[in-house]
C-alpha cells in the first residue's frame, strides 16, 4: 500500500503509527508489574526474573539486524504487522505457560518479534519532511510510550486481582488488536525507490555495532544510550521484585510507581522537549536528558 493512499484514511499515517506504538507499549506494560508474580509459582528469586528479561533482550539483539534489513527491503508495514502478531503469540503463550521453560520460550519469541518501536521510528523518519519535524515526531513516540506505561501497569494490576494469568491474555488480545488495526489502516511509508537489496553480511549484529562505533560521534552517542538502557532495563526487570522483597509491596503499589513514570514521560517528551528543542538544540538536550537519568 503506498503512502499516497493515506488521503482516504480517517487518520494520518503519523497518528496511526503513534497509536500502534501506544497499543504495543500498553500490552507490554500490562505485564511489567505482573511477570514476577507469574514466575513466583516456579521460582521467586530476582536472578530468574533477570534471566527472563535477558532472554528477551538477547533474542531482540540477534533479530534486530534482520528486522531492519527486511524493513529496508520490503517496507515498514509488513515488519510492524509481523512483530505485533508475534508479540500477541508470545503473550498468549506466557499466559498459558505451566512450566518455567515455556515462559522462557514466550520471552524469546517476544524478543525476536520485538521490532515494533524501532520500525515505527523508521516509519516516522520516512513521513517527516525535515530534521526538526522528525525530532518533534520522535517525541510523540515518547508520549505514546508514556501512555502505555500509564495504562498498562494500571490494567495489569487491576486484572491480576481477578486472576493472575488474566493480564497476559489481555495483553495478547491488545497486541492482536494492534495487528488487526494496522492491517486495515496502516499504509506503507517506504517508497519503492528507497528500498535497498538484502545484504546477508549485515545480519551480523556485532559487525553492525563495530561499524557504528567506528564513527567517533556515533560512538559517544551509542555509549550514552547503552548506559541509559542498561539502567532502565534493570529498573523495569527487577523493580517489582525489589519493592516486594524490601517494602512488601504488592501489584497495586508497583503499578502505581509505573503510572507516575508514564505521567512524567508524557509531560517531558510530549511537552517540554517540543518546546525546548528550538532553544537548546538536539545535542544539549540529549546530554541533559542522559545526565538527569543518573
Amino acid at each position: 500500500m503506498s503512502i499516497k493512499s493515506t488521503q482516504r484514511l480517517p487518520i494520518s499515517p503519523l497518528a496511526m503509527v503513534i497509536l500502534t506504538v501506544a497499543i504495543e507499549v500498553t500490552g507490554s506494560g500490562i505485564l511489567f508489574p505482573v511477570l514476577p508474580f507469574l514466575v513466583q509459582q516456579f521460582r521467586s528469586d530476582a536472578f530468574t526474573i533477570g534471566l527472563l528479561a535477558s532472554s528477551f533482550a538477547i533474542a531482540q539483539f540477534l533479530a534486530a539486524p534482520l528486522l531492519g534489513i527486511l524493513s529496508d527491503r520490503y517496507g515498514r508495514r509488513p515488519i510492524i504487522l509481523t512483530c505485533a502478531a508475534g508479540t500477541s503469540i508470545a503473550f498468549f503463550t506466557l499466559g498459558l505457560a505451566n512450566t518455567l521453560w515455556i515462559m522462557f520460550v514466550a520471552q524469546i519469541v517476544n524478543g525476536v518479534t520485538g521490532g515494533v518501536l524501532s520500525t515505527a521510528q523508521a516509519y516516522i523518519a520516512d513521513v517527516s519532511t525535515s530534521p526538526q519535524e522528525r525530532t518533534k515526531n520522535f517525541g510523540l513516540i515518547g508520549v505514546a510510550a508514556g501512555i502505555g506505561f500509564i495504562m498498562g501497569p494500571l490494567l495489569g494490576g487491576s486484572l491480576a486481582s481477578i486472576d493472575l494469568k488474566l493480564p497476559a491474555s489481555i495483553a495478547g488480545f491488545v497486541a492482536l488488536l494492534n495487528t488487526t488495526i494496522g492491517y486495515f489502516i496502516l499504509p506503507e511509508s517506504l517508497h519503492d525507490l528507497q528500498r535497498t537489496p538484502l545484504k546477508p553480511k549485515e545480519l551480523n549484529p556485532f559487525l553492525q555495532i563495530a561499524r557504528l562505533f567506528a564513527d567517533p560521534k556515533l560512538r559517544n552517542l551509542l555509549t550514552g544510550y547503552f548506559a541509559f538502557y542498561l539502567a532502565f532495563a534493570g529498573f523495569t526487570s527487577i523493580f517489582v521484585v525489589f519493592a516486594r522483597d524490601r517494602f512488601g509491596w504488592g501489584l497495586a503499589a508497583s503499578a502505581g510507581v509505573m503510572f507516575w513514570v508514564g505521567i512524567v514521560a508524557i509531560i517531558v517528551q510530549g511537552g517540554l522537549i517540543r518546546n525546548l528543542l528550538p532553544r537548546f538544540g538536539e545535542i544539549r538536550l540529549t546530554v541533559a536528558e542522559l545526565s538527569a537519568e543518573y
